[in-house]
C-alpha cells in the first residue's frame, strides 16, 4: 500500500465485529487502508479495508480480480470470503496465507533464502502472474514482488 491516502484511514480495535468477523490483531497499513486478522468461528482471515470516500476504488477491483481467479480455480490467489461496508470504510475479507516472505526471510541464517526456496518462489510469482494473465488483468505493482 502507498502513502496516496486522501482520507483519514478508519482505525479497527480489537475485539470489534463487523458482520460475521471480529478483529484479533492489525497487520499493517499503507495509503489506501490497512489489514487486519480477523475470525469467525475459530477460522482466521484477512481482513483489507480502503475509506469509503478514496477516489480510487482499489477494493472494489480486488474483489472482482479474487473472483474471477477463484472461477477459473487459479491456484496462487487468496479466496474471497467476504466484503462490504461498515461505518465509512469498504472491506474485503480473504484467506489468510501466512506470513509474508521478507518476514520469513528475516529469520533464516544471514537472513537469506536458499537458492531452492527462491528458485521455488519465483516459480510460483510467475505462475500467479500467467494466471492473472489468464483472466485479463496486469499486475501494476511489480514492486510487491520483491
Amino acid at each position: 500500500l502507498s502513502g496516496m491516502a486522501q482520507f483519514e484511514l478508519v482505525k479497527l480495535e480489537v475485539g470489534e465485529k463487523i458482520d460475521q468477523w471480529v478483529v484479533e490483531d492489525k497487520l499493517g497499513e499503507g495509503g489506501f487502508g490497512s489489514v487486519y486478522k480477523v475470525s469467525r468461528k475459530k477460522e482466521i482471515f484477512a481482513l483489507k479495508t480502503e475509506n469509503l470516500n478514496e477516489t480510487v476504488k482499489v477494493l472494489k477491483m480486488e474483489v472482482y480480480v479474487l473472483k474471477m481467479a477463484e472461477k477459473k480455480r487459479s491456484k496462487h490467489f487468496c479466496k474471497c470470503e467476504d466484503s462490504g461496508m461498515y461505518r465509512s470504510m469498504l472491506y474485503i475479507v480473504m484467506t489468510m496465507v501466512g506470513p509474508c516472505l521478507q518476514d520469513i526471510r528475516k529469520e533464516l541464517p544471514g537472513q537469506k533464502l536458499s537458492v531452492g526456496c527462491a528458485l521455488s518462489v519465483g516459480i510460483q510469482c510467475l505462475e500467479a502472474i500467467e494466471e492473472l494473465h489468464a483472466i485479463g488483468f496486469l499486475h501494476r505493482a511489480p514492486y510487491k514482488f520483491k
